[in-house]
């Protein structure tokens, strides 16, 4: 199984599921009512109440981390007559349609829990329940069983997802992939001045156009002389096909560097680099540079061809176009699932569960002195579960995690990074993450989330005390020994719950 599906589980059954109630605590949620039925199975309100609860400690999380505050994050309004707040809950009740559905359909793919699985996913409720009072599981909403339910659709969806993406054409053509790649520098335009003020003596306008314009040309007759130049440089250097041309461009001007970038042999349009560059480019050899310089309408260009047959590249382009196929493949026959399903809402139950800023929950974690008194074994496997989900971490959901929750003043790009771990589940079969090395989340929950599950999976929720003491103690800050939030998703929740075991 894929790292990062395997890291969804581990991260869900053995790290970072607890939660802290802080001041401002709502009243009692009946986990026991039917939230939303998909086709004739029933879903409890206590399995998204716990998402929702989970999920809102990410986003907090992730508020503090990025933008160090917490505050009027579910008011905000992401679009006409929709919150935050309404969008997060929207996500939580896609998400538990997915893995229910997925559930429903694991016999088409022949995909089962082990009984070491099975297990591990009761430690998960068990530790809930015994970690928690019972006033305080009321607030939330889920019993022990709801919890162990999520933990169950999280597995099943990991273990589904690896199975469908297993399922698709593997057979990737040349023309589809084969990659050539160039080096180049490009050298911006100078362009006119804008018009004056339209009120202004037409004339003397004229005038200023038709000399702003000859300034214009001259400076921009003054680049592409230097651009020839450049070309010079690199031609006459002791091997053209490996002279540095970002540090020759410096030479003729301080501003220039070179950029790198492929484009499909066969399908010159398969590229984001400037089609000029690919028609000035497509036609060299091996690290032979263009004779001219190139022109668009903006820019100027320096080209040389470094690789017509760029074998590594060509490699990372079929694991990207393998990539999209699972996400197509995955995304096809789970619309296709969901079509043939019918799902219904009972908004009056679901009503009940808030998501507020008055009613805030956190991560929380054992302190040191608590850790402490852990036997050495225990120590021993928590330091494995950690582990196990901090070495996990994809680098390219990390990435949009942080691009989302920098941008999160939208509050619609902060939901995206914020993305429950349902929702970022779906994107392991897509483009820079399923590429990662199989190890199954059968061997990944048997390692780590029986004997972990029990010390650091369980929900942790302590709800403050009306002082302001106990206030400030159920802060947003997490001690040291927690992993930080990492993305989704689409996209993550795992990284964003990632925190250390107890020791």
């Amino acid at each position: 199984m894929g790292k990062f599906m395997k890291k969804i589980s581990a991260a869900f059954l053995a790290a970072a599921v607890c939660l802290t109630a802080l001041a401002g605590c709502g009243s009692k949620v009946d986990g026991t009512k039917t939230v939303m039925t998909v086709g004739d199975e029933k879903v409890p309100l206590g399995a998204a109440a716990f998402l929702a609860r989970y999920q809102q400690a990410q986003i907090y999380q992730l508020y503090a981390m990025y933008l160090g505050q917490t505050s009027n994050i579910f008011s905000q309004e992401i679009e006409e007559g929709k919150t935050y707040a309404d969008d997060v809950r929207q996500d939580v009740i896609d998400d538990l349609t997915d893995m229910v559905i997925l559930r429903q359909h694991m016999g088409d793919y022949k995909v089962e829990l082990t009984d070491e699985e099975k297990q591990a996913v009761r430690e998960v409720g068990k530790a809930y329940e015994e970690k928690n009072s019972q006033e305080v599981r009321d607030k939330i909403g889920a019993t022990g069983e709801h919890v162990s339910l999520v933990a169950e659709l999280q597995l099943v969806k990991s273990k589904m997802m690896e199975a469908m993406a297993g399922d698709i054409d593997e057979n990737v053509t040349e023309e589809e992939s084969g990659q050539s790649s160039v080096t180049y520098v490009e050298i911006e335009k100078e362009k006119a001045a804008e018009s004056g003020d339209a009120s202004a003596d037409t004339s003397k306008a004229s005038d200023e156009s038709t000399s702003s314009d000859s300034d214009v040309e001259d400076k921009n007759a003054v680049k592409k002389a230097n651009a020839l130049i450049l070309i010079e440089k690199i031609t006459s250097a002791e091997d053209p096909a490996k002279a540095d041309m970002s540090a020759l461009a410096k030479e003729v001007d301080s501003s220039w560097s070179a950029s790198k970038g492929t484009f499909t042999t066969k399908k010159t349009d398969d590229t984001d680099l400037p089609s000029e560059v690919v028609e000035a480019a497509k036609d060299l050899k091996d690290g032979e540079v263009a004779k001219k310089v190139i022109e668009s309408d903006t820019d100027y260009y320096v080209v040389r061809m470094d690789k017509v047959n760029d074998e590594e590249e060509t490699e990372k382009k079929k694991e990207e176009i393998l990539s999209e196929r699972k996400q197509k493949n995955y995304d096809d026959k789970l619309a296709a699932w969901k079509e043939a399903t019918k799902v219904t809402v009972d908004e009056n139950v679901w009503k009940a569960v808030v998501l507020s800023d008055k009613v805030p929950f956190d991560f929380a974690t054992e302190s040191k002195a608590d850790s402490s008194t852990a036997s050495e074994a225990d120590s021993s496997t928590a330091s494995k579960a950690d582990s196990s989900v901090t070495e996990s971490t994809d680098a390219s959901a990390a990435s949009k995690t942080d691009s989302s929750v920098t941008e999160s003043a939208d509050a619609s790009a902060a939901s995206k990074a914020d993305s429950s771990v349902s929702e970022n589940a779906a994107p392991a079969v897509g483009a820079g993450t399923a590429s990662a090395a199989a190890e199954s989340a059968a061997a990944s929950v048997a390692e780590n989330a029986a004997s972990a599950a029990a010390e650091s999976a369980s929900v942790a929720v302590a709800e403050s005390t009306a002082s302001a003491a106990a206030e400030s103690t159920a802060s947003t800050t997490v001690e040291s020994e927690a992993s930080s939030v990492a993305e989704n998703a689409a996209a993550p929740a795992a990284e964003s719950a990632a925190v250390s075991a107890a020791e």
